[in-house]
């Protein structure tokens, strides 16, 4: 039998063929194509510095699939990192092959930070009276204190109390101290109670108001009363302002009417303070001010304008039979000025808000009459 070797070799040759196009296509022959290099952080990829502490670098791993290990190709910026300024700075990690392949760059975030803040002063705060009145003989019975830290709380425990001084047998007065130190040996200042030995119980005296500006206001009608406060003060407690209790609540702005605002206090031994009375008067809010009309202050207790009519009595010389009327201009750098009447009758001005005088011009009447007017002060 004769067989032709032209119908073997064909399909063999087709296959080899094949096989040769397909690799010079492009689709799978990337087998010869350089590839990029990788980098690998030592360690974390953020960590905190105390504020001038040394950073010391960590470093990297780089890797290529055709070089191998090129750690050594690593360049490392750490330029801005400022370990003397607190803030966050960025260390960057960058490599290249020898094919000119270059890794993604990597980041490490340095945090320098104040982890050792200055120590704060611990406090004191003694419980009771920094002065108790103790009988001859009697027992001292210690009231305490607390003691607080910023950095390590409640520290009331760590108290020290000296009270070797105290002598109860004798008459007088001693000191008891309290001292405290935080963690860190920081001291709060000394605090000192003391207690007075005496023959006779002391009794409680009362404590008293004083009001804060006059204990008479007069208000526009419809404007808001303003608080001036008062101060409480006790033999015994000290200054115990914060206590007083103020009642305002029968004061009605937008009635004409005298009210009356109450003080009241109380001191630790539950002894009252007389109780002290405010007057406020809401007057009408009818004025003219503004529109040059006469203030009469025969109709308005307090008002403002630029002209006050005023009716005095005779004047010698001027005839006995009559009450002259005068006008006298008012300004207060343009702006109307502020009047009332004392109550002995004398008038008084005031300048306008923010201004510190007042301009008086006679408007009627015989310029070398004296012009009944007075500074309120």
């Amino acid at each position: 039998m004769r067989i032709s070797i032209d119908k073997i070799l064909a399909p063999t040759l087709f296959i080899l063929l094949s096989t040769a196009l397909v690799g010079c296509d492009g689709d799978t022959g990337n087998a010869d194509e350089n590839q990029d290099p990788t980098i690998t952080l030592n360690g974390q990829t953020i960590i905190s510095l105390q504020q001038d502490e040394a950073y010391v670098e960590l470093g990297a791993t780089g890797s290529d699939p055709e070089d191998g290990d090129i750690s050594d190709n690593i360049l490392i910026d750490n330029s801005n990192l400022n370990t003397g300024q607190i803030g966050n700075y960025q260390i960057t990690y960058n490599l290249r092959d020898s094919g000119g392949q270059t890794a993604d760059e990597v980041v490490r975030t340095v945090d320098v930070v104040d982890t050792n803040p200055t120590n704060q002063v611990p406090s004191i705060v003694l419980i009771g009276k920094p002065t108790l009145n103790v009988l001859l003989n009697a027992s001292y019975d210690e009231l305490g204190a607390t003691g607080s830290d910023p950095e390590d709380g409640n520290i009331s425990n760590s108290i020290v109390i000296n009270n070797n001084a105290l002598d109860m047998s004798t008459l007088g007065t001693y000191q008891i101290t309290y001292n405290l130190s935080d963690s860190m040996g920081l001291a709060a200042s000394q605090v000192v109670r003391n207690v007075n030995v005496i023959s006779t119980p002391v009794e409680n005296q009362a404590p008293s108001i004083a009001l804060i500006g006059a204990a008479s206001v007069s208000l526009r009608q419809n404007t808001a009363y303003q608080e001036l406060g008062a101060t409480g003060s006790d033999p015994e407690d000290g200054d115990i302002s914060t206590h007083i209790t103020i009642d305002s609540s029968a004061v009605n702005t937008k009635t004409i009417g005298t009210y009356n605002v109450r003080y009241s206090l109380t001191d630790s031994q539950e002894l009252e303070a007389p109780i002290v009375i405010r007057s406020v008067t809401v007057t009408s809010a009818n004025s003219s001010a503004g529109r040059g009309y006469d203030c009469d202050l025969s109709v308005y207790d307090y008002c403002e304008d630029t002209r006050l009519r005023v009716s005095v009595e005779p004047v010698q010389g001027r005839g006995a039979d009559r009450t002259a009327v005068f006008n006298w201009g008012l300004s207060s750098n343009g702006s109307p000025v502020k009047m009332g009447q004392f109550a002995n009758g004398d008038y008084w001005v005031a300048p306008a808000d923010n201004q510190t005088a007042v301009t008086v011009t006679s408007l009627s009447g015989s310029s070398n009459i004296p012009i009944p007017l007075q500074d309120a002060g």
